[in-house]
């Protein structure tokens, strides 16, 4: 009996047949093969869903709070998330010298990471 792994199977990965289904017919070469060889990589699949699906959207990659005294260019700029994705959400962002406040929103399709509108609403600090 031969036990190495030389045979010509493909390892399993557990995923649902709907992520399959769009990986093989939207997912990028590189995406496929992965999956055909049973390496999973979320974070691919997340941004070329997001890329094909989402337009204008992004994956999420940083903390986010509650905002706190959004300017009135927030609000517009949640609206105009919400034209695409109603869930959609105000966060804000502290870097050093300001404050973004951006619109975020869990992706509609199964095992989806958070999206981030693309546009952003830049606050400067008053320290």
């Amino acid at each position: 009996m031969n036990n190495t792994a030389t045979d010509n199977t493909t390892p399993v990965l557990r995923l649902s047949p709907y992520v399959l289904a769009w990986v093989q017919k939207h997912g990028s070469a590189y995406l496929r093969f992965c999956v055909a060889e049973g390496i999973w990589c979320p974070r691919l699949y997340n941004e070329e869903r997001a890329w094909k699906e989402a337009p204008g959207w992004s994956l999420l990659e940083e903390m986010t709070y509650q905002p706190l005294n959004p300017p009135e260019e927030a609000m517009d700029l949640l609206f105009r998330a919400r034209e695409q994705f109603p869930q959609a959400c105000l966060r804000q962002i502290y870097r050093d010298d300001r404050v973004e406040y951006i619109a975020v929103a869990q992706a509609p399709w199964p095992n989806g990471h958070m999206l981030v509108f693309n546009d952003r609403v830049v606050a400067i600090k008053d320290d």
